[in-house]
């Protein structure tokens, strides 16, 4: 394939080319001599540092020191075009107008010269000398997707292998030992004994609940002499909650979880918590990965939502929050390069998570390493361009169907029965008189009609389910009691439905190439967006006008709202050039609206809203048409007066009311929304402002070749880009996710780079394993637990992590060949956890709302949370507050990675703040305190001997041993204090002590 850059050039190369064959035989004497002495010396001077034969560089490929480098150009295009000065790049880059084309790079050239090079272009023929005999430009490197596919191991089918027989019959009950074996064997290893079953049982309570076992799960263990006393511990282990809590925190560094989008004031990313909690639900059921990746990707399209039977809660939609989670900020001077960066993170997390591929880095250019093109890179992005930022409902899609079905149907019937009265309660009304016309100058986007929803959304039931046709009979329980209207046009109401019904209605997607939005609106309690380039997080001073709020107290009846697009948004680009693209939302009193808090004024919640719309207008002509009539309102008021005179029917208002009033409430959740399927074009240089060739929707060309995904204008590509994800024929999905299993359970990867499968990635130290592990997971219906115990009672990971004799380390320092287990420390969680877990003081109380962490002095700045506590309240560290520009110093110093992007392996390092916020942090003293108030309270415990053993027992799994009693006891005499004192310090040297923090 050729890339889309080069094949532009090629075709401009070719036209010039035959321009150079024609022309040059003509070329003046005149012409050579103003190159020279004019042209040369500012070209020498400014240019051939970076882009000449002579100098051996060639920056963007580009040589300007030759005809044929010039012709040829670089990565944008041919250099100049001979005699139209105006159109050649060289000439747009000199002028700087452009941030994106702009040479030199560190000041502008004086005007002069610039005037000489157009002088040189435009009427001596842009003379230049030829190459040099028997030179060459140099080759620009050929792209060459199927070769580096072919050779690289990731890309490769996943193989079903014999695993080969081991000499030793204990590494021959499964065939994860007899491929461990096979390798250490043909390296002349012998591996490492087993390890004990006190460091058995500390590692799975570990590995399985992030917190240690209790003595009384270490006396039950060691007294279990059955063959399958591991297997029961193991599933006892996988049983707690726990379990859901320790694995969801794996999850969410793939996610770059936080609760806040950081930048200047870290806004709040509305109810994220409760997509943690879905993460530790799901990991608790064992919900299949396959299922997993399906609600993370279109939950909110899924045929078959999964509903939590205890709640009601639409489980399936609460998945697609994970991509939303990265950083944003409120006032991007360049809203189509911040839409740029935020689909752009999406796709890393997404690649990474996943595939582990790093298909953000062919953003500007192909790949350079892998075999993913800049092609490909553009085919993903228009899938997540096509999807918006949704506020979803989390109620079940069965409950919110039939109570939608019920209250239509009542309308209905409502219409039928006032028809039946034989002669209308007041005159048909006429829609011409109420509604205004478009005028010429006008594009109309038109609304929903009772059989087409003209590609509008809403998050929960079609938009035509929304529609009022002209005359339509609607009734509505307003707060002064019932209401009966009729509509003087078609158009949409929400009071069809009820003000109790809560929703979001969103418009297709139009390119802006008018500068006015006139929508002819009426409302209460509610707001309109007009959403720019994906853009939500709308606040002053930039974005403010893009939102209209409408309110009982400021009620104006039917009338135009105005948005006026010529910003600075645009970032210097006017309106007429249809980069950017827009859509409008529209959302109800109960909703938050898109700036998640970020308005200076809210609405409140309790209220109860509508809206409703009858005309969309795309148009240059400031002033909309004529103002709407009055007719509505006033019809209204007749119809009620014949209602409250009991001249209409009465029981079939009542029944409407009825349905309206047993609609239930539910929880709002940020995720995916299906906009309208958009194609993007290729960002040359990864510049969104310079476009290239429009990429069909599709995925990886390496697994399906440049075949465009049939996608129709309504759907985003998400469903089919999940298919190519989970299809058998993927050689990537499954491996990674066992890989990242291993993992956890291992310290590194049977791939260490668990993020990246790619070249610039490690290579599989055992692929036929990973192969297998891979095999064995989709057969076992894709059960993470089940693969974690498969893995768990193998030989491999019973290890003791002493290795067995030098020569092993020697030969084998990394583990690469796994001939022993790798002692691990804890993670950042886990140790604090840990330290609440010995007190005895944990609140193990599952789920909720985030807990505000403690700030110190140095914390400060702008979106400033609430103090919290030094315990946290006591929960376990997942449930901490993560906000981007407040985070955590203690976890921070133990390796919490920042909420960037995908995280599957955190670092481990072993720095000295560790060791002092471990001396000197107030939760480890106060923790400390509370640890040696359990050892003193314990009503069974008698002497110092006894409470120390229980300490060990407690912290570290084990006895104490002889010099350390004998330590302890002796500064237990000899130290004056208080004996709450004395033991504080006891239990702060434990805390301190490497084994606490420690994996055996």
């Amino acid at each position: 394939m050729i890339p889309t850059t080069w094949a532009c050039i090629v075709s401009l190369s070719l036209m010039g080319a035959a321009w150079a064959e024609s022309g040059s035989a003509e070329l003046s004497d005149d012409s050579k001599a103003f190159y020279h002495k004019q042209v040369e010396p500012i070209l020498e001077k400014y240019c051939f540092s970076c882009h000449s034969m002579s100098d051996g560089k060639g920056e963007a490929h580009l040589f300007l020191d030759s005809w044929e480098g010039i012709l040829r150009g670089g990565i944008s295009g041919p250099a100049l075009i001979a005699g139209k000065a105006k159109q050649s790049l060289i000439i747009q880059a000199v002028h700087q107008e452009s941030a994106e084309l702009s040479m030199p790079p560190k000041k502008r050239l004086p005007d002069q010269d610039i005037a000489t090079l157009e002088t040189w272009i435009n009427e001596y023929q842009a003379y230049a000398p030829p190459l040099a005999a028997n030179a060459k430009l140099p080759e620009v490197e050929k792209f060459d997707l199927e070769a580096r596919r072919d050779a690289h191991w990731c890309w490769q089918p996943v193989q079903n292998h014999q695993a080969p027989s081991s000499p030793n019959p204990q590494y021959n009950t499964n065939a994860i030992d007899q491929w461990i074996d096979a390798k250490l064997r043909e390296h002349e290893l012998t591996p490492s004994p087993k390890a004990s079953k006190r460091e058995l049982v500390r590692r799975v309570s570990y590995d399985l609940t992030g917190l240690p076992p209790t003595p009384s799960e270490i006396d039950s263990f060691l007294t279990d002499d059955t063959p399958e006393a591991l297997a029961s511990l193991i599933d006892r282990f996988m049983s707690k909650p726990a379990f859901g809590e320790k694995w969801a925190q794996h999850w969410l560094d793939l996610m770059r979880y936080a609760e806040s989008y950081g930048h200047e004031f870290d806004f709040s990313i509305h109810n994220a918590w409760k997509y943690r909690d879905y993460l530790i639900r799901a990991f608790n059921q064992d919900i299949p990965y396959d299922q997993l990746v399906r609600e993370h990707l279109m939950g909110d399209i899924i045929e078959q939502p999964r509903i939590d039977q205890a709640s009601g809660t639409n489980e399936s939609i609460i998945g697609t929050a994970g991509i939303w989670l990265g950083d944003q900020t409120h006032s991007p001077v360049d809203s189509k390069g911040a839409e740029a960066l935020r689909i752009d993170n999406k796709i890393d997390v997404v690649s990474k998570t996943f595939q582990s591929l790093t298909i953000a880095c062919a953003k500007c250019h192909d790949h350079k390493f892998d075999a993913i093109s800049h092609a490909d890179y553009h085919a993903l992005y228009g899938i997540f361009e096509s999807t918006r930022y949704g506020l979803n409902p989390t109620k079940s899609p069965e409950l919110l169907e039939s109570e939608v079905q019920s209250i239509l149907k009542a309308q209905k019937q409502l219409n039928i029965d006032i028809n039946k009265l034989g002669t209308h309660p007041s005159p048909p009304l006429d829609p011409a008189k109420s509604i205004p016309a478009s005028g010429p100058q006008a594009t109309e986007l038109a609304l929903p009609t009772p059989n087409d929803d003209k590609g509008w959304s809403t998050d929960s039931l079609p938009p035509r389910s929304l529609v009022v046709e002209a005359n339509e009979y609607l009734a509505y329980d307003s707060p002064q009691g019932p209401k009966l209207i009729q509509s003087s046009a078609a158009g949409i109401d929400t009071r069809k439905l009820g003000l109790n019904h809560e929703l979001i209605l969103r418009s297709p997607t139009f390119p802006v190439k008018n500068r006015y939005v006139h929508v002819l609106i009426d409302g209460t309690e509610s707001n309109a967006y007009l959403v720019l380039n994906g853009f939500k997080l709308i606040r002053d001073p930039i974005y403010g006008k893009l939102v209209k709020k409408l309110t009982t107290k400021d009620n104006k009846g039917l009338h135009w709202v105005t948005f006026d697009l010529e910003g600075t948004w645009m970032h210097g680009k006017r309106h007429q050039d249809g980069i950017h693209h827009a859509y409008l939302e529209f959302s109800d009193s109960k909703v938050l609206g898109p700036a998640l808090g970020g308005l200076k004024t809210q609405i409140h919640q309790n209220l109860r809203g509508h809206f409703q719309i009858y005309q969309v207008l795309l148009t240059n002509v400031r002033q909309p048409p004529s103002s709407p009539s009055s007719f509505l309102t006033e019809h209204g008021t007749k119809l009620n007066t014949l209602y409250h005179n009991r001249q209409l029917p009465v029981s079939s208002l009542h029944h409407v009311i009825a349905n309206q009033s047993t609609q239930t409430d539910t929880e709002w959740m940020i995720g995916s929304a299906e906009g309208t399927g958009k194609d993007s074009p290729i960002f040359l240089r990864g510049n969104h402002h310079s476009l290239g060739q429009t990429v069909q929707r599709r995925y990886l060309e390496a697994f399906v070749g440049q075949t465009p995904a049939e996608l129709d204008t309504n759907e985003s590509g998400r469903r089919y880009l999940t298919e190519q994800i989970l299809s058998p024929d993927n050689s990537l999905t499954y491996r990674v996710i066992t890989n990242r299993l291993w993992h956890h359970l291992f310290g590194h990867g049977i791939v260490r780079t668990v993020d990246n499968f790619g070249v610039l990635g490690d290579e599989p130290s055992h692929p036929e394993l990973l192969d297998h592990l891979a095999n064995q997971f989709v057969r076992d219906g894709m059960s993470i637990k089940t693969m974690i115990r498969t893995i768990m009672l193998t030989e491999t990971y019973q290890q003791s992590s002493v290795p067995m004799n030098q020569d092993a380390e020697a030969k084998d320092p990394t583990n690469q060949w796994v001939h022993r287990q790798n002692r691990r420390r804890l993670t950042a969680e886990v140790i604090r956890d840990s330290m609440l877990e010995l007190t005895g003081t944990m609140d193990a109380t599952l789920y909720g709302p985030p807990v505000d962490i403690h700030l110190t002095p140095f914390m400060s700045g702008r979106g400033k949370p609430a103090q919290g506590t030094i315990d946290g309240k006591n929960r376990r560290s997942i449930y901490l507050s993560v906000r981007r520009n407040f985070m955590s110093p203690f976890l921070l110093s133990f390796d919490r990675p920042t909420p960037v992007s995908t995280v599957g392996r955190r670092n481990m390092t072993n720095v000295p703040s560790q060791a002092l916020i471990m001396m000197n942090d107030p939760f480890v003293h106060q923790l400390s305190e509370r640890f040696a108030t359990k050892l003193l309270s314990h009503g069974e415990i008698q002497n110092n001997q006894e409470r120390l053993n229980l300490a060990f027992e407690l912290a570290l799994g084990r006895p104490i041993q002889p010099l350390e009693e004998e330590a302890y006891l002796n500064y237990l005499a000899g130290h004056h204090g208080s004996p709450q004192e004395r033991w504080t310090a006891v239990a702060h040297t434990i805390f301190n002590l490497k084994e606490f923090i420690y994996i055996p």
